[in-house]
């Protein structure tokens, strides 16, 4: 007997409809299981995908590398293929491995490398105002420094735009060390009211431009246009915010890699904020005076695939990337080769201090560092620091002529320059205090690296990175990673139908 259903009426499942969870593992699995299928010349990724299935993720992440060691690359492809096998479990977390000691003595190993560079630049700074030439020639950079010191003053100028640093400021999105969490919108921070003791002054001046900030503390914003209101606004600001004096940012960590984490140092509300002034006026100069746009790096992108297109000739575009780059940023190198108006501007608007977070023993320690990431300048100073870097290396006469030429791209600490510039500018960077990071840097072969955008012989090989701290990725993070692995130079069909 055939069973029928009457007519109009639709059967109800019993089992209600579920979204399971789609587990960070499971999709890199599929995308090695679809790299050794296709291209087993290539790859072999077997031992990997069973210990991924076993649960053992730091173990498959290192089993990814070591035959990848093994792999021989002479083909845009076969660079794809290993790139793609690392960036399927690079950024996966394993509960079982604990990241946190390799992380603290990475902390602890910069932060006691720029104690010693600061010694070095407070010695530097003597010499230079005892005027003793010959020991700073003696350095073996000393035309570098003076021509550094030349770059950073052609951009920034003798005195900082105080009035435009305070009407250009604004909180970020992010954390600050009295607002966190579900928290973290513009009425909290409006009402954190944390800042550091040596901006009070300027931090005062730029809350008047902000009209809610008037209502906030009881005050008619209808007047704010009038100089004598804004005074006596500033005058009661400022004693608002002095019984809010902070020193000392709050140091955290946050995923960043299966290895390691990434540091971030939450500021002060109203600090930050007006470190983010800061960023926009000195990002303004750099694109106006120095042809680097923060809001775009397709320069660097562009320049990137020239070298590798070039990369036989005889002076190559070369791509070079830094290991920690604003973790080396050393206090005393704001302090002694900034004009004195823009350093003390800069180092009283920064946190001396970082607080740690309870595994690392809870404590206030004093910083040796500018500002890690988190500083709201940190970005756009060590942009314009190596910057003055390569043009101190160049063969330019001036820093105006140098920045016309366009022979450079500079994006944070991504650095795009001609390969005989580039091995002095990392000489003198090296001098400087800053370290190369071997893997990101490319001075010979087909392959350049820069702001995201990767080329080997001309073509686009970058890969798609299964990247979740939690262990779950979100749809939207699932469209990412399908989209790339299908929109991608060598589309991976199986393991984009498994996402599906």
């Amino acid at each position: 007997m055939s069973y029928q259903t009457s007519r109009g009426k639709s059967r109800k499942s019993k089992t209600a409809f579920q979204v399971k969870p789609v587990r960070a593992t499971e999709v890199a699995i599929a995308i090695l299981e679809d790299l050794t299928s296709t291209y087993s010349s290539v790859c072999n990724y077997t031992r990997a995908i069973t210990l991924l299935r076993e649960g053992e993720t730091y173990l498959a992440y290192l089993e990814v590398e070591e035959r990848n060691k093994e792999a021989v690359v002479t083909t845009p492809v076969q660079h794809w293929v290993k790139a793609q096998g690392s960036a399927a479990v690079k950024k996966l977390v394993d509960p079982a491995w604990d990241r946190n000691p390799a992380t603290f003595s990475t902390w602890f190993s910069n932060e006691k490398r720029c104690e010693r560079l600061n010694r070095k630049f407070d010695l530097l700074a003597s010499l230079y105002l005892q005027g003793d030439f010959s020991r700073l020639i003696d350095t073996g950079f000393y035309p570098e420094m003076t021509r550094f010191r030349a770059a950073i003053r052609y951009v920034l100028g003798d005195i900082p735009p105080l009035d435009d640093i305070a009407e250009a400021a604004y909180y970020g999105p992010g954390s600050s060390t009295d607002v966190k969490g579900r928290e973290v919108h513009y009425v909290r921070k409006l009402e954190g009211e944390e800042c550091v003791a040596g901006s009070l002054d300027l931090a005062s001046r730029m809350l008047s431009h902000d009209k809610a900030v008037w209502a906030h503390v009881g005050m008619d914003p209808n007047y704010s246009h009038l100089p004598e209101a804004r005074e006596g606004f500033e005058r009661v600001m400022r004693e608002i915010l002095a019984k809010k004096v902070v020193d000392a940012d709050h140091l955290m960590f946050v995923h960043k890699g299966i290895a390691v984490k990434r540091s971030i140092c939450a500021q002060p509300s109203v600090s930050g904020a007006l470190q983010l002034g800061f960023h926009v006026v000195i990002a303004r100069l750099l694109k106006d005076l120095c042809n680097i746009d923060l809001g775009d790096q397709g320069w660097n992108q562009a320049l990137a695939r020239q070298g590798s297109i070039g990369w036989r000739s005889a002076n190559p575009i070369c791509t070079l990337d830094k290991k920690d780059a604003s973790a080396l940023l050393c206090s005393s190198l704001v302090t002694h080769l900034f004009p004195p108006a823009w350093a003390k501007a800069l180092t009283r608007t920064r946190t001396r201090s970082y607080l740690t977070p309870p595994e690392m023993g809870g404590e206030v320690i004093p910083y040796h560092m500018y500002g890690g990431m988190g500083n709201g300048t940190t970005f756009c100073v060590q942009t314009l620091v190596f910057w003055a870097g390569t043009y101190a290396t160049s063969g330019y006469s001036s820093p105006e002529e140098y920045a016309k030429s366009k022979v450079f791209a500079v994006y944070g600490d991504d650095v795009a320059l001609y390969r005989d510039h580039a091995t002095r500018y990392i000489s003198f960077m090296r001098f400087m205090g800053f370290r190369f990071n071997a893997k990101k840097t490319f001075l010979d072969g087909p392959f350049r690296e820069s702001c995201g955008a990767d080329f080997y012989d001309g073509q686009l090989v970058r890969p798609a990175t299964v990247d979740s701290e939690s262990g779950i990725l979100s749809d939207l993070e699932l469209i990412g990673i399908h989209n790339t692995l299908a929109d991608g130079p060598y589309a991976l069909k199986r393991a984009c139908a498994r996402i599906r």
